[in-house]
């Protein structure tokens, strides 16, 4: 009976905390909220979103599928995009390539990036 229980309560904590959103994703959906957008309305509307530091998967992201990049204040929309440095511009493909990107006069380096939102 106390290991049932003991094994309830553990369970009932670990669900408890699951999709707890920290650091910097708790940032990226305070800034998405700001710019009037929500995690439900981007998947209506095809798209995923990537929240936390541009590391695992979020770095894989081919560029072409980027709709959107979260930053510690602003959306950036890829298709507002001026310029893009590249670590080393003959093998760029992905995020993990790139060492900024530019929009008009803002410069956002991929260490600053806090979500990503991609086509799936």
């Amino acid at each position: 009976m106390k290991k049932t229980f003991t094994l309830m309560t553990f369970f009932f904590v670990l669900i408890s905390f699951a999709g707890e959103v920290t650091g910097v994703g708790r940032q990226a959906l305070q800034v998405l909220r700001q710019h009037n957008m929500s995690i439900a309305e981007l998947r209506q509307a095809g798209l995923k979103v990537h929240l936390g530091e541009v590391t695992g998967v979020g770095k894989r992201i081919h560029l072409d599928q980027v709709e959107m990049v979260v930053s510690k204040n602003k959306v950036f929309k890829m298709r507002e995009l001026s310029h893009v440095e590249f670590k080393n511009p003959s093998q760029a493909r992905s995020l993990n390539d790139v060492v900024h990107l530019e929009f008009d006069r803002a410069k956002v380096r991929i260490k600053d990036i806090g979500a990503i939102v991609a086509r799936e």
